[in-house]
């Protein structure tokens, strides 16, 4: 079975984090608790998970957030000021679970 994308070229790791000067990094994952979201997908409870991550070139800390089910991710907000971003993601549906 062919995915959505076939890659025909691999890129070793060491050449994409050498080339991007935030390559040295550090992040921490917190598990907050459960909380009730709602999104087009529907009303869930989710837990939800927070992330630090420190960039030291330049000196930035970015965050996110994440609502997760048994399903996958329902809502995700990150703040990434390395690159001047701030996206909001939500799950419009899912797939049915026979």
């Amino acid at each position: 079975m062919q995915g959505l994308r076939t890659v025909t070229q691999q890129t070793d790791l060491t050449e994409i984090t050498n080339a991007w000067s935030n390559s040295d990094f550090s992040y921490s994952d917190t598990y907050v608790g459960k909380e009730t979201v709602v999104v087009a997908a529907g009303t869930f409870e989710a837990c939800k998970v927070t992330r630090e991550t420190k960039l030291t070139k330049p000196a930035i800390t970015e965050t996110s957030e994440s609502w997760l089910t048994n399903r996958g991710f329902v809502k995700r907000i990150r703040d990434e000021q390395s690159w001047n971003a701030y996206l909001v993601m939500e799950a419009k549906s899912f797939p049915a679970i026979n």
